[in-house]
């Protein structure tokens, strides 16, 4: 016999004699695509923002007015004179000017509703030394409580124009 034992062909290289079992190895030229992100986990709260998956985008709200507020963590009327001198621990919130005076009691205490009947928040200004002077106080149950931060005047002027807005929320 004069023919070859192996096969070639130009184009594919080495080809195995019929009947011979061929290994197929694969070259890997790019690692495979990582695994997609997983899925959002649902909001701590009712309050917080929305959870959006990865390429999705968010439309927010008709552009309002925004102010921020000072609350202070203490539920107690910090201008009488047994708070004076106190180094009082507060949070800054930036807040829409849409919210409701009673929603902020509401959102501050974590309640709603008939559990937030007593409570109060009264704005105070400072008076410097560690004192501070009573402002308006507005019940939960009041008329006053239904209506906007901007119609008590806590608008995005405050802080910038005019005094910064610093809130007691308490037990009326």
């Amino acid at each position: 016999m004069s023919f070859a034992p192996y096969q070639w062909r130009h184009d594919q290289g080495y080809l195995p004699p019929p009947g011979t079992p061929s290994h197929c190895f694969t070259l890997c030229t790019k690692n495979s695509d990582p695994k997609p992100p997983p899925a959002p986990a649902p909001p701590a709260s009712d309050y917080a923002p929305p959870t959006l998956r990865p390429g999705v985008n968010y439309l927010f709200a008709e552009k309002s007015a925004h102010t921020i507020l000072h609350i202070f963590s203490k539920a107690a009327p910090i201008w009488e004179e047994k708070y004076h001198g106190q180094n009082l621990n507060f949070k800054m919130f930036k807040v829409a000017t849409s919210f409701q005076v009673k929603t902020i009691i509401e959102r501050i205490l974590k309640k709603a509703g008939d559990d937030c009947k007593g409570w109060s928040v009264t704005e105070v200004v400072e008076g410097g030394c560690g004192v501070w002077r009573k402002g308006t106080t507005i019940k939960y149950e009041d008329d006053k409580g239904k209506g906007d931060l901007n119609g008590m005047g806590w608008n995005e002027k405050r802080g910038d124009k005019l005094p910064p807005v610093w809130l007691v929320v308490h037990k009326a």
